[in-house]
This record gives structure tokens, sequence and C-alpha cells, in this order.
């Protein structure tokens, strides 16, 4: 009996230890998941104290850090000086051509042609077009005789709702000051001619202190039209020395002034709104499940956008090489916080490109200044310079520096005129070779991006404008099927009195 009892009570005891060690696991969990809260949490204390430190670095260096600080830093200009106005009202009179024959009219003022002149149908168009934005282009050239813009900002207390449907209004205005110069350049008005590039080139400016990377990249894009149709123009007339002078000094002042700077200010304090809105959100749901998160995330990402701005002060030419390294940066070391670098991976790059595309601006910003005092030089004593060591320091101080190599523009004469340009990203040499070029001489199989200069090519003064582009040849050359040369009025019939044949008119209407 007592066996009994003993092997009875034996059981109940070994009961009893199962109970106490589970109350001991679920103690021993309870306080594990304590101590990894409690050390989340301190994790999150240090993180926010390390975003407060580098906020407050950014500050000493005098930089705008939130959204409120970067609108304070915007250029205050009076409203009756401010040509950023007067553009948004040019816009509301803008017309534009959203067929296929419109855009091929705007490309007119950004295509070479080697000195040909364009077809008198085609000029005709462009004219037509030009007259239904002729209120809109007086305004445009009234903005440029302003002394400065700064476009407002219609929702100033939320960066994540930013108004910028401007930006594609300016980039068109490039586009219809580009088609004027041409045209003028074409009717030997060159005077004209000068003035609506001037104009195109003071776009730009009124970007300065825009808070965002789009703006950025609208300047950038103005910039490159106004250079092309610069270019375009000079295959066709001459400018006095008084307007290439002019045209040299702004394009000096686009190439010094404009910086990235403030563009990134604005970005980052995006960001930061970012981090704070979203990912911890209003109930704080990021934050309650992954303490320290958002604030390990905030740090990364100032202190990558920080080390961006440092790069972008930095001169031009070293730029790129400075982006390369910190694309290739493995800070910071460890597993547990290698999880930071996610946010590299999707921030880095973007602002690589961004910083690339700003250099490549300067750079053609740079050849054409050259170019326009080889210009003058070629003006004033009949010939083309040997070497750029004439010009200086008779037209200019320096040679323009190229912005990829730190080096000199490339100048080099040619059969048909010179060339100046320089070597671009690639780092090479390749005579001026340009991005077209380069793809028809090379064709896709042996085709390389990037493979190629930045060249801005003057032509001998008897090649200006030498021949004149039949309709067909440009029509042939472009784009447009059928059904868009319909739309303008030019039938079937009409294109074989233009010299068009059936062959011509059966591709025509093969092309979608």
């Amino acid at each position: 009996m007592q066996a009994r009892d003993t092997e009875g009570w034996r059981p109940r005891s070994g009961r009893i230890t199962r109970g106490t060690g589970c109350a001991l696991a679920a103690i021993v969990l309870l306080v594990l998941l304590g101590l990894f809260g409690f050390a989340l949490y301190r994790s999150a204390g240090r993180w926010d104290r390390q975003v407060e430190a580098k906020l407050a670095e950014f500050r000493a260096a005098g930089q705008p850090v939130t959204w409120e600080e970067v609108l304070a830093a915007r250029a205050q200009i009076p409203d009756d000086e401010n040509s950023a106005l007067i553009l948004l009202d040019a816009f509301d009179h803008m017309e534009w051509r959203g067929d296929s024959l419109g855009e091929s009219i705007e490309m007119l003022g950004t295509e070479t042609t080697g000195g040909s002149r364009h077809c008198g149908e085609l000029m005709e168009l462009a004219r037509s077009y030009l007259d239904a934005n002729v209120e809109a282009l007086g305004l445009i050239h009234k903005a440029a005789r302003s002394p400065g813009g700064s476009f407002p900002v219609a929702s100033p207390e939320d960066p994540l709702d930013l108004d910028q449907r401007h930006l594609t209004s300016l980039r068109q205005a490039a586009r219809i000051l580009a088609v004027q110069a041409v045209c003028s350049a074409e009717s030997a008005d060159s005077k004209q001619s000068a003035r609506s590039l001037l104009a195109g080139l003071r776009l730009a400016p009124s970007l300065r202190d825009w808070p965002s990377v789009i703006g950025l990249l609208v300047s950038v894009a103005t910039d490159a039209i106004c250079l092309s149709a610069l270019e375009r123009c000079l295959e066709v007339c001459e400018f006095s020395v008084d307007d290439l002078q002019a045209l040299r000094r702004e394009l000096d002042r686009e190439d010094r002034e404009f910086t990235p700077v403030f563009a990134l200010y604005g970005d980052r304090a995006t960001g930061n709104c970012f981090f704070e809105r979203e990912l911890a959100g209003s109930s704080g749901q990021v934050r309650r499940f992954i303490p320290g998160w958002p604030e390990a995330l905030a740090f990364r990402y100032n202190e990558r956008v920080g080390r961006v701005i440092d790069i972008c002060l930095l001169p031009v030419w070293q730029r790129l090489d400075r982006m390369r390294a910190l694309e290739g940066d493995t800070e910071p070391k460890g597993k547990i916080r290698r999880f930071l670098r996610v946010l590299d991976d999707a921030v880095v790059p973007r602002y690589t490109w961004l910083v690339r595309a700003k250099v490549r601006s300067h750079a053609r910003l740079r050849a054409a200044r050259a170019a326009l005092a080889v210009e003058e030089w070629r003006l004033r004593h009949g010939t083309w310079p040997d070497s750029p060591e004439q010009l200086v320091p008779g037209l200019m101080e320096a040679f323009p520096e190229d912005a990829f190599s730190g080096g000199p523009i490339r100048y080099r004469k040619t059969a048909n005129g010179v060339v100046l340009y320089s070597i671009g990203i690639d780092g090479e040499d390749n005579g001026g070779l340009s991005e077209d070029e380069a793809y028809e001489r090379l064709g896709p199989p042996e085709y390389e991006p990037e493979a190629w200069d930045l060249p801005f090519r003057l032509l001998n003064p008897e090649l200006r404008g030498a021949a004149t582009l039949t309709f067909r040849e440009e029509m042939m050359d472009s784009w447009l099927n059928l059904r868009d040369l319909e739309e303008a009025g030019f039938t079937k019939e009409k294109l074989l009195e233009l010299g068009f044949t059936h062959e011509d008119i059966q591709e025509l209407e093969g092309r979608r």
C-alpha cells in the first residue's frame, strides 16, 4: 500500500515540476523579451540622438534642415521684380501642339542639319506655331529682363504635396524660344535670334532656389534645349560680337551660379518629413513594433545626403568620381547595421545619376562658351585660332575647364570648321564624336553607351545656310507618318506635287 502511495505520489510530484518549469520558462521568456524591448528602446534613443546631432551639424554649417527652414532660405524677391510670376502668366497663354507634327516643329530648334536651311513648308508651319504663341513669347521675353525669379510654393505646409506643374510649362517655353531663335536665324535676323537664346538661358535661374531635384533636372533640360538651338543658329548665320559676348556672359553665369545644393536641401527636408510621417505613422505602428528603425533610417539618409551635398560643393570635375566612391562605400559595418544599406541601394544611385546630369550640363555650357569665344576670334581676325592659347588673355581670362577631366576644353579643326568638346563621362578623348555620330558610325552591335564626347561645332562661314532641305528630305528623315501629314493638310496629291514618289507615300503609310 505504501509502495502504491509512493508510486502515486511520484507522478503528482512530476506534474508539479513540469508546471513549475513552464512557469519558469515563461518568466525567462518575458524577461528576455523585456530586455530585448529595453535594448530596442535604448537603440531608438541612441539613433534619435545621432539624428539630432547630425541635423545640428548641418545647421552649424549654415544649411537649412527642416522644410520651414528651406522655405525661409529662399530668395525674397518683390513681386514686381519676380520673373517667375511673369512666366506663370506666360504659361497661361501658351498654345501647345500635342500632335506629331507639332513635335517635329519643336525639333527645329534642337536638331542640327550640317548647315542646311529648313524647307519653306516646315518654316511656314513653324511661324504659324510662333504666331499662336506671340502673347506668351512677349511675356517670356519680359521675364528675361527681370533681375531675378523665384516660383512660389503653393503648398508650404507639406513638402510631400509640392505642386510642380509649372516645371513642364517651363520646359515647353524653352522649346518655343528655340523655335523662335532658329526661325529668326534662318531669316537673317541674328539680333532677334540672340535675344531668344538669352531669354531661354534665363529660364533656368528661376529654378535656382526651387526645393526639389525635379526642378534641377528641368533646369538642366532647358539649358540643353537652348545650347542645341545656339549651335543650330550658328549653322546658318553669324552673330555680332556684342551678341556673342552677351551670350558668353550668360553661359558663364549659369555655369558658376547654378548648383544642385539648394535642391538637395529641399530633398533632404522632404525625406525627413517622409520618415516622420510615413515610417513612424500617426499611430506609430512601425515605431511600436520595431523601435529604432525609423530613426536609424533617418540618420543614414541624412548622413548620405549630407555627403552628396559636400560632394556638390567640390570642383565640378571631382564630383562624379566622389559619387562613385560613395556608391562603393560599404559603411556601416556589422551584421546588425547592414540592413541600413537597403537605403543606400535606393538613394545613392539616384543622386549619382543627378550629379552626372548636372556635370554633363556644366560640360556643355563650358564647351559652348569656349565656342563663342572662338567664333568671336574668327570675326575679329578672319580665321580660326590655331590653338586656345591665342584667346587667353585677350578674349578670356582662362580657357574653360572640362567638367569631366579638369583639363581645358578640347579644340580641334576639321574640314568643315572647328569643334570644341568635353571628353564626356567615359574619360576618353573620342575626337569630338557626338552620341548620335557614335551610334550611326558603330551601330547597335559595337555602340557603347557613354563612349562619346560632348561637342559644340562651328562651321566655316561659306557652309552656313549654303543649302536648303526639301520638304521630302525633311519628312522622310523624320518619324512622321502619312496620317500626321494629312492632318496638317498634306494630302497624297499635295505630297506628289512636292516631289514625293509613290514609294515614299507607301513608306509613310507603313509607319506607325
